[in-house]
This record gives C-alpha cells, structure tokens and sequence, in this order.
C-alpha cells in the first residue's frame, strides 16, 4: 500500500503501470514483435470462404493497449499525459501503429474503408474537401451565362391565300 507522501505526489488513483519511461518504452517495442510473428488466423475472404492463414497481426492502439495491461485505449492516453517523456514513447508508438496500417492498405492487406474508419477514429486523420467561394487571388467569382438557342429551319413563308367571294 502506498504511503501518503507518494499518493499525495501522485494523486488517488491507481499507481502507474510503468514507473520508467524506459519500461514502457520495452514493452512497447515487445508489443511490435509480438505482431510481427506469424499467427494463425481465420477470416471469409471475399467469396464467403472461410479461410485459414498464417500471417502477421496488424498492430492498433487498442492492441497496444490491451498488450500492455490497460483496461482502454483512454488509460494509455492518459499515462501519456503523465511527463513529457511518456507522452513522446506513447505518441511514437501511436504513429508506428498508423504507418503500418497505412502501409497494409495501400499494399491492398487492408479493407480501405477499415483503414480509414481506423485512421480517422485513432489517428486524427480525415478526408478534407475543400471548397472555394472566390475566384482567382481571391477575387469574386466571374460567371459567364451562355444562351443556347435552338436553331431550326428558317420559317415558311407565309402566304395569303385568296378567299373566296361570297358576296353575291
């Protein structure tokens, strides 16, 4: 049990998981070896098959979470808020678990909308469209209205055609 002189430098709360920045640092770099050893895992391909393979784990912040015994992703963020030297090592593995999943999906391992749902959720990263409301240098937008006319034979000519006299 923790005296009172460490819980009042710390705070209530649970102790840290990692007194060292070092020691996290370790088991985070376990954590991308451990992902990189083949394993064995079951999925339906794309014509409903269930198939067997042999291959790596894609490594996530909830894997890395979970690898390194936090209850949610949210507990590893807010260890990185602890000193600057946490926040560096948790935020490098962060961006090494969004390159890897970058890379799976250009290399076509990884559903695109996967990647990008996770990209988006865990990695900040979002589609931007951008859209213009001036023209040139930033000067009004100029528009030219054309009128389309539909051309079509040239008229007949209209002729007056005698009547007949009914005056008698």
């Amino acid at each position: 049990m923790p005296d009172q002189e460490q819980e009042q430098r710390r705070g209530p709360g649970q102790p840290p998981k990692y007194e060292t920045p070092e020691q996290l640092d370790i088991k985070i770099e376990e954590y991308f070896v451990d992902c990189k050893e083949l394993k064995e895992h079951r999925f339906v391909d794309r014509g409903h098959n269930l198939v067997t393979a042999m291959m790596p784990k894609t490594p996530t912040i909830t894997g890395l979470a979970l690898f390194l015994g936090f209850a949610d992703t949210q507990s590893l963020m807010d260890n990185a808020k602890r000193d600057n030297s946490f926040s560096v090592i948790i935020t490098r593995a962060k961006v090494r678990c969004g390159e890897e999943l970058n890379q799976k999906a250009l290399n076509r391992e990884v559903e695109a909308r996967i990647a990008r749902l996770n990209l988006s959720a865990n990695h900040g990263m979002h589609e931007k469209q951008a859209l213009e409301h001036s023209g040139k240098d930033g000067s009004p937008i100029q528009v030219n209205l054309l009128t389309f006319v539909k051309k079509g034979p040239e008229p007949a000519e209209v002729v007056e055609k005698a009547k007949p006299d009914t005056t008698d």
